[in-house]
This record gives structure tokens, sequence and C-alpha cells, in this order.
């Protein structure tokens, strides 16, 4: 079945003089030289990608000082494709300085020394890429919560709506300290301190999780768990910095318990494995069938694989759905009816080159959730986001679509009225032009993605102090 990679993209957008229209990232291939004895790390990267149906000039994202670029083989100055604050966002994306024809593929090269991203780094597990003396610590460090802090911090990449593959190639050369890397991608060895890491086509910027320590540094630790509903065997690796204190076995038990308890509640767990990262740092960050986390926050994190990095948001103004519910599973908290009386509160922007997720979401994105059981019956939401969880996992899915399918599927219209205030933050009552009912026309099929994970880990040998992503 044909899935439309534009159905969520940004529209066609005026700026500096140019109509910046969204493109598909077909491929994506990076290779990495990590040299110790320069302590530099180098990057060759090329994107494929396929203009959308709009002649334009095309967006991505790279939070790296580009060196060289090339434009389908033509080598162009990295001005050509500078950021510019589009959508009216100063940190923007950048912008191909060339027109290109609607539906037309193209290749982008560039090449830069990888270093500190030019993102938001506020948080207290940040990005991180630096050496000691032989030995290499990289982090994606991803978050939520700050502007350009998914994979553009070091690749290029898209917005969120954007499903596509990645291959990394990394090298670590002029050390004789093994590394080891901790990852969600699929990871084949060539060769002491060399991966190949293949992230699957239903990926977004989103997605990837990468952790690069000497293998000195880090205690990993694995089990083979089986999933009550699935029945598949899940390899569940844990792994942390030798110093921290944290027990792994009792980290894989508690993952192993937590997988059960939601693939019970809303269906087949997304992956094969699940790889957890205790980096010691407060809060945690969600991967696909990935975490980042404190031991604080590892029941949050977990629960992300079905309702954040399972069906994942189209846009970062989407982020607060996510959030939202896995806090209103994570408290347990019981239904509470909504005061209409009360102000409103603007979850969604709406505003599709926002960067991050609303604040709001922890408090009052849950909040909704207890408001939509008090209309619904608690057992009755959970009943309708597996649902939803089946019919779109692997995919990616807009505040328009969770609100749609929640009021067609439980013929609940005022559903529509809670979303009005609540999440997109107007005032009154919603007008009738916008209300949906239980017998509007359905919504499009959406394919129920079968994916597999790769390895959790392959040896040779954020978010402010107590959030959650």
């Amino acid at each position: 079945m044909f899935v439309d990679p534009f159905a969520d993209a940004p529209p066609p957008t005026r700026c500096g003089g140019m109509l910046v229209v969204p493109v598909h990232i077909i491929d994506l291939h990076a290779s990495v030289w990590a040299r110790a004895r320069s302590a530099r790390v180098h990057v060759d990267s090329t994107m494929i990608y396929r203009v959308g149906p709009t002649t334009g000039s095309p967006f991505f994202d790279l939070r790296q000082r580009i060196d060289r670029c090339w434009i389908d083989g033509v080598p162009v100055d990295p001005s050509a494709v500078a950021h510019e604050p589009v959508g009216g966002f100063a940190d923007g994306v950048r912008v191909v300085r060339r027109r290109h024809s609607a539906d037309s593929v193209h290749h982008l090269r560039v090449v830069y020394r990888l270093d500190k991203p030019m993102s938001d780094l506020s948080g207290a597990y940040p990005p991180r890429v630096s050496w000691t003396g032989p030995r290499l610590h990289w982090s994606f460090g991803m978050a939520d919560l700050y502007a350009g802090r998914y994979l553009e911090m070091w690749f290029p990449s898209n917005l969120p709506f954007d499903q596509f593959r990645f291959t990394l190639n990394l090298h670590i050369t002029g050390t004789p300290v093994h590394h080891t890397a901790i990852t969600n991608g699929r990871a084949i060895v060539r060769a002491v301190n060399h991966w190949s890491i293949r992230f699957p086509s239903w990926f977004t910027t989103l997605s990837p999780l990468l952790e690069v320590h000497a293998a000195d540094t880090v205690e990993v630790a694995a089990a083979t768990v089986r999933l009550p509903i699935s029945r598949r065997p899940v390899i569940v690796t844990a792994a942390k910095p030798v110093s921290r204190p944290e027990v792994l076995t009792a980290g894989i038990e508690r993952i192993s318990a937590v997988l059960a308890e939601q693939e019970r509640r809303f269906g087949t767990f997304i992956g094969d494995a699940f790889t957890c990262f205790f980096h010691g740092a407060a809060g945690g960050m969600e991967y696909a069938h990935a975490t980042t986390t404190s031991i604080a926050a590892l029941p949050h994190e977990v629960i992300h694989s079905w309702f954040a990095r399972g069906v994942m948001p189209a846009t970062a103004a989407d982020g607060w759905w996510d959030e939202a519910f896995t806090r209103y599973l994570e408290l347990g908290e019981g239904p509470e009816p909504l005061d209409f009386r009360s102000d409103p509160i603007e979850l969604c922007s709406r505003q599709p080159f926002q960067r991050t997720t609303s604040p709001l979401s922890y408090v009052a994105g849950s909040r909704v959730f207890r408001g939509i059981a008090a209309l619904i019956g608690p057992g009755r939401l959970i009943e309708v986001m597996g649902e939803f969880f089946n019919v779109y996992r692997g995919a990616t899915a807009t505040t328009a679509t969770l609100e749609a399918f929640l009021v067609r599927t439980t013929g609940e219209g005022a559903l529509v009225d809670v979303f009005h205030r609540f999440v997109y933050g107007f005032d009154g009552a919603a007008p009738p032009s916008h209300r949906l009912s239980a017998s509007s026309p359905a919504l499009p099929p959406h394919p129920v993605v079968q994916v597999h994970s790769g390895n959790a880990l392959w040896g040779n040998g954020a978010h402010p102090p107590g959030q959650f992503g």
C-alpha cells in the first residue's frame, strides 16, 4: 500500500525570497573517521532525496559547520545550504539555494569535522563527542525539549514527518584501545573499532541511538526474554559506565517487566531487542526500542516504545501527546472531568517548523488524558489507544489524526471540544465546521509496519533534571 511521505510535511513556505519545499530522504549514508592521533572526528555524508509535489528550494537540517559541499556532484560553496529562519523560527532549517523541480531526485554530499552541535545543548545529558587521550566518547544525546536535538545534530536529516534508512560506517583509528558501540541499529563489526550500523527505513530523525565508549569504561549485560502476547524472544541489553552503581541484571528485570505489562495493554512490542544505557544523569530520553536513562525514569522511557517511538509524532508540535499519555500511564491517576471554565491551554501549536515539544505536555497533557478517561472510561481509553498503536505502529501520526481516531472509534463528539480548548488552546466551544463524529468518513488506511531491530551492542574486546523524555 502506498503511503505518501509528504502527507504530514510542512507546506511550501516563503522565506528569503525562496519558496521552501519539503523533501523525502530516500537514503542517507555517512562515513565517520575518528582519529585518536589528531583527536578529531571527520564525516563524509551523502543524502539522496526526492522533492515533494511543489517545485522550489528544498530544506533539510544539519547542526554542524560544513567544510565542503556538492549538489548532484557539482561542488558548491557551503553557503548554498545555509540556515534560514523558515516558519518564523530563528534557528530555522537549512535551505538548498537551488530551484528543484517537483518530484525530482537529487544527491547532497557534505564533508565536515564533527564537533559540538550548533543546537540548544541544555538538559541533564547533552550530546557529546570528545577524546580523553586515546579514548573516544560519543553520545548522540537527543532531547525533545530543546531545538535541533535529533539526528540533525550529527548528520543531514529531516523533520520528524519523514522516515528514511540510514547507514553509518564508523572507524576509530590510531588507538590501541578497543571501543564499544551501543546502538539500536543493526551493526556489523568489520574490524577492530570499525562498524557498519544500519538503521531501518521506518526510523525518523528521532529514532537512532548511538553511544561509543572505550570498552574498559562501560559494563554491559544482556538477557533474552519472551514477551507474553507476541511470544517472540526479545534481547534486552543494559549498559552503564563502570563507575556507576546500577545493577544491570536488576535493570534488565525491570525493563522486561515493563515491556510485558505494556504488551498486554497495547499490543506487540515493535522491536526484537531493547537497548538501555544508564547514563547516571537525571531523567531520560526515548529512542526506537531503546533509551538512555536514569533508574527513576526507566518505566517512562520503556513505555515510550509504544507511544513516541512505536507510533511517532509527525511534528515536534505533535510531541505533546506521546509525553502526555506516557505520563498518564506512569502516574496511574484516575479519571477527572475537565473544567471548561478554566483557561484554554495550547499543547499543539500546529506550527510545522516548531522544533521542540511543549513543556506543558507532562502535567497539562496528562491532565487531558485524565479528562478523556472521564468521558469514555479509563478501560476504554486503554483499549482505544491500543487500537491506535496497532493501526499506526511504525508510522507517524499528527494530533489531528489522534483526535479523529478517538472521536470516530469512541463516537464521543465531546472530544472535539476537549482538543479545541485543552490541546489547540482556543477559547469557547469548537465551531460546527470543526466537528467530527462517528459517522464521519473513515480514516485513510495506514500500513501496519513489521519491524525488526538489530544488535543492541557491538564491542571490540535530554532533559532538565527531574524531567523525562
